[in-house]
């Protein structure tokens, strides 16, 4: 994902090869769709944390979000699966990633968080 000009996210789908062999790797099942998966210097961050810790990377208005990183998890999960489930309502109900063919040169869009991974370009980790 580009913002401000730099690269500062990959994203990859969850139901991919890579992305299972990443849940996998970090204790989650192969099958998880639940929530935003964000891996990050090894420590592997979902839902509200792990959609707080990407915006608190962003360029400003959006980065202030990330204040609500105070609270914890038990109040902002709520919310996080509140917006999740109205995002979804928004996109009509798109249940998959758009997945490029294998010879395309075109990039794989973002449809939905709670459908993919989410690591940072310049971690080591994964």
């Amino acid at each position: 994902m580009h913002h401000g000009g730099e690269k500062k996210f990959a994203f990859i789908p969850l139901q991919s090869v890579d992305g299972k062999k990443i849940l996998k790797h970090h204790q989650l099942p192969e099958n998880y769709l639940d929530s935003l998966v964000l891996v990050e210097d090894a420590k592997v961050y979902l839902r509200s944390g792990a959609a707080l810790r990407i915006a608190s990377r962003l360029n400003r208005p959006l980065r202030w979000i990330s204040a609500f990183i105070m609270f914890p998890p038990i109040l902002r999960d709520p919310l996080y699966n509140w917006i999740s489930s109205y995002r979804n309502t928004l996109l009509d109900n798109q249940d998959n990633c758009e997945m490029p063919e294998k010879n395309s040169n075109r990039k794989t869009p973002a449809t939905t968080e709670k459908k993919l991974s989410i690591k940072p370009v310049s971690s080591t980790s994964a």
